[in-house]
């Protein structure tokens, strides 16, 4: 059962609330909009995106650098080292470096000392004074683990260090990336540095892990609402992003994944090209009026901004071919970072948006993304609002989007009463229904029967009545040939009342009914009427018209054999049939003279075939030899509409 993306009970029966005016709607947008804004700007902002007081550092100098040609301290002996300056970068390809500089240390803080290290590798090795105080994974190439993503503090102890000058050794590794880069080594009292950095470690891991989890949670919410809705578009897009979000922050965390690093360096990219086009196709569902030709573009966009992408990374040389990548996925994250901020102003100008809450969510995203473009294009520089605040902007709008499309109960009783209460009303008004519906279906039956009997009644009785009456002015209809006559129009007038009075019963009961008043009317005749009992369950369900239609062709085909057979017996069998789209073969068959050759079919048995025509049955008249047989093949399921 699809769900539709509106509220799933609407309210109770009472007067419809007034239309909102258009300038009342558009000052509660704004306030829910300026509101939010001021929430983020001085609250959450100042939280997520401050930075710490930095404590007193110690002085580092005398700066050199060297190639390495392993990660071992043998090759760390043997490098050749040449001044260098802080910041630092060494460019360009796969291999090892080494960064080597003096910490003054006047006094060695009793509890040890923080070290934030500021390096940007695959994995690196800190030595101090000759001791590893800092080793992770592997840094052997081609495949290094990744430990450096994961930014902390790092702590040593006081044993490592002494009074005076103390040499540390940063002894790096890189495979696919070009450049290798140190901006300050920070050297501080642990004492005094953890207090300040604590928060800001939490942000750069933990936060972000919650935040990864969270977007998961959110993309898993989006996939369950895919499957029960009947709208695709937003939830699509809303896993898209979350999930995207979710695995570009868990790439940092994945220090050793089982994929080579030039493949590692295109997931990333692929991740990193990926969200703007989300973000993009999202924001056009989410209007309610998508544009046909977004999220093609969109997409065909991203397929060629990957195909560039590969190509720098695989055939240009190192740098250009990471810079390239990296500035083509900056201008098309740029471009339809751009396009989602004109859709979203385009949509607030020609529409009446009602959706408050999601507005103001909404609007506080567009806010963010142009502060990145406009840091981005004028100060190059990233100030990462929304990748910082997407975990608590998805779930702001999954909050505005439950808060108006559920209703929340306060106990299963009150939902169970609610629905009891609306079943019992929704099957009293299916009852109504159907009732009326019978009715008219029962009523139309009728009312076509009564034109179709009039005009068989005036083109075959009243034609017999009308052929007997000249004739008996004339004197040219003996009297016992008049009788004769008289009493064939009779019982057919009587076959026909018969099959009229059982058109309300089933199709069991009426051609139960239906055979002792037939076989009456015909012994009076002179005819025999055998009939043999139809067996339990065998005839389908027909409605009304249907039933009517059956009837009435077999009055026609007793009524016809009554007329032009010169009979003594006529057989009614009713049996199965082989044919499972016709499950039911009823059988007329008189012992009269058979079809006489000079008579032409008349109305009568274009009736006949007309109406097993409207039910859906097959009817078929076989003249040869004796008598005249007809075969009247039931469907499993009756045509009801009219004729």
């Amino acid at each position: 059962m699809a769900v539709e993306l509106n509220p799933a009970f609407p309210a109770e029966s009472g007067p419809a609330a007034p239309p909102v005016s258009r300038w009342r709607r558009l000052g509660r947008l704004a306030l829910a909009a300026a509101a939010l804004q001021l929430l983020f700007w001085f609250a959450v902002r100042p939280l997520l995106f401050s930075s710490p007081t930095l404590p007193p550092m110690f002085a580092v100098s005398d700066v050199k650098e060297a190639v390495l040609t392993g990660p071992g301290s043998d090759a760390l002996a043997q490098a050749k080292f040449t001044p260098a300056e802080l910041p630092w970068t060494a460019c360009c390809g796969p291999g090892y470096r080494a960064l080597r500089f003096n910490v003054d240390i006047p006094q060695v803080p009793e509890r040890g000392i923080a070290l934030i290290p500021n390096a940007d590798a695959d994995n690196m090795l800190v030595i101090i004074n000759g001791q590893v105080v800092d080793a992770r994974g592997r840094m052997t190439l081609p495949n290094p683990t990744f430990e450096i993503n994961v930014k902390r503090v790092v702590y040593v102890a006081p044993a490592v260090f002494h009074a005076g000058r103390n040499q540390v050794d940063y002894v790096m590794s890189r495979q696919v990336l070009p450049y290798f880069d140190v901006t300050r080594p920070m050297f501080a009292d642990y004492a005094v540095a953890w207090p300040m950095f604590r928060f800001r470690e939490f942000m750069l891991t933990d936060y972000e892990l919650i935040g990864a989890a969270l977007a998961a949670v959110i993309a898993l919410f989006a996939l369950l609402l895919l499957l029960r809705s009947s709208q695709r578009g937003l939830p699509i897009w809303l896993m898209v992003l979350a999930g995207s979000w979710s695995l570009l922050t868990q790439f940092y965390f994945w220090v050793d994944p089982p994929f080579p690093a030039d493949v590692r360096m295109l997931y990333y990219f692929a991740l990193t090209n990926l969200l703007p086009v989300a973000w993009l196709i999202f924001s056009d569902q989410w209007t309610r009026r998508p544009f046909r030709w977004v999220a093609p573009a969109s997409l065909l966009g991203y397929m060629l901004c990957m195909a560039m992408t590969y190509w720098a990374l695989q055939r240009m040389p190192a740098p250009d071919g990471f810079d390239r990548a990296s500035d083509l996925a900056n201008w098309f994250g740029l471009a339809l970072s751009a396009a989602a901020i004109l859709r979203f102003l385009w949509h607030i100008v020609a529409s009446n948006e009602e959706r408050v809450m999601e507005f103001a969510v909404f609007a506080l995203c567009i806010t963010l993304l142009a502060a990145d473009l406009a840091n981005e294009l004028l100060w190059e520089n990233t100030s990462g609002y929304v990748m910082t605040s997407v975990p608590l902007l998805l779930l702001a709008f999954v909050a505005a989007f439950l808060a108006r499309n559920i209703r929340l109960f306060q106990s299963t009783s009150e939902i169970n009463q609610l629905l009891r209460v609306r079943l019992q009303a929704r099957e009293a008004e299916l009852a109504e229904s159907y009732r009326r519906e019978s009715d008219l279906v029962r009523r139309e039956a009728h009312q076509a029967e009564r034109q179709r009997l009039m005009r068989d009644m005036h083109d075959g009785v009243g034609s017999q009545l009308t052929s007997m009456l000249f004739a008996a002015r004339r004197g040219a209809l003996p009297s016992d040939q008049l009788a004769d006559s008289l009493q064939t129009v009779i019982d057919e007038i009587r076959l026909l009342i018969d099959s009229m009075d059982s058109a309300n019963d089933s199709l069991a009961s009426a051609m139960a009914a239906f055979q002792p008043r037939a076989a009456q009317r015909l012994e009076a005749a002179g005819i025999t009427l055998e009939f043999q009992p139809v067996p339990a369950g065998l005839l389908p369900a027909y409605g009304p018209r249907a039933v009517l239609h059956v009837m009435r062709i077999l009055q026609e085909a007793l009524s016809n054999a009554l007329r032009h057979a010169a009979c003594s017996r006529i057989t009614l069998q009713v049996t199965a049939n082989s044919d499972d789209g016709f499950p039911v073969q009823v059988l007329v068959r008189d012992n009269g003279r058979g079809f006489p050759q000079t008579l032409q079919p008349g109305r009568g048995l274009a009736n006949m075939e007309a109406r097993a025509r409207a039910i859906g049955a097959r009817l078929t008249i076989d003249r040869a030899g004796a008598g005249v047989a007809l075969q009247l093949l039931l469907p499993a399921v009756a045509n009801e509409e009219p004729a």
